[in-house]
């Protein structure tokens, strides 16, 4: 036991020496790179906004380490479940509105930042019904050649909200 605790304990510091690195931010560059994330997540909102699924899509990274947990499962393994189930959503939704509140950024070095915020949801389906939720969401944001992108996240949120 107290072998496994020294191990443990050695992990940990040679992973806190490496991950310090020379990626110090400045507070000018820490401003920059959160203002930055804000305009992505502000397009993210407003695209969502225009119900088409397809125009979403560019805003979660297409490669293999994207992931997003919702409902106590993940719920999206691969980017390809993610398009998979925005097709299956496209003829059935007639009108989405996402609004977002209190967005919190982190950078967390140049070019990857943690975005956490609150948020409301509703959706319409062809019949009319109606579906509302709110919740919280986090996620690890990484910027690419085209942008900021989703590369991991988690929706934590309750059904029919006041």
């Amino acid at each position: 036991m107290a072998r496994l605790s020294v191990s443990v304990l050695a992990a940990c510091l040679a992973l806190a020496a490496c991950g310090g690195g020379g990626t110090q931010l400045t507070t000018l560059h820490r401003n920059a790179l959160a203002d930055s994330v804000r305009d992505f997540l502000d397009q993210y909102v407003e695209t969502v906004n225009r119900d088409d699924f397809s125009a979403i899509l560019p805003f979660y990274a297409d490669d293999e380490d994207f992931h997003w947990a919702d409902g106590g499962r993940i719920a999206y393994p691969s980017y390809q479940s993610l398009v998979t189930a925005f097709d299956s959503l496209s003829g059935v939704i007639f009108d989405m509105q996402f609004m977002v509140d209190e967005p919190k950024v982190i950078p967390l070095r140049p070019g990857l930042a943690t975005l956490t915020a609150t948020y409301r949801q509703t959706l319409v389906d062809t019949a009319g019904q109606e579906v509302r939720w709110a919740g919280a969401f986090s996620a690890v944001v990484a910027h690419r050649d085209d942008g900021w992108k989703f590369l991991t996240g988690h929706a934590s949120s309750t059904r029919n909200p006041q």
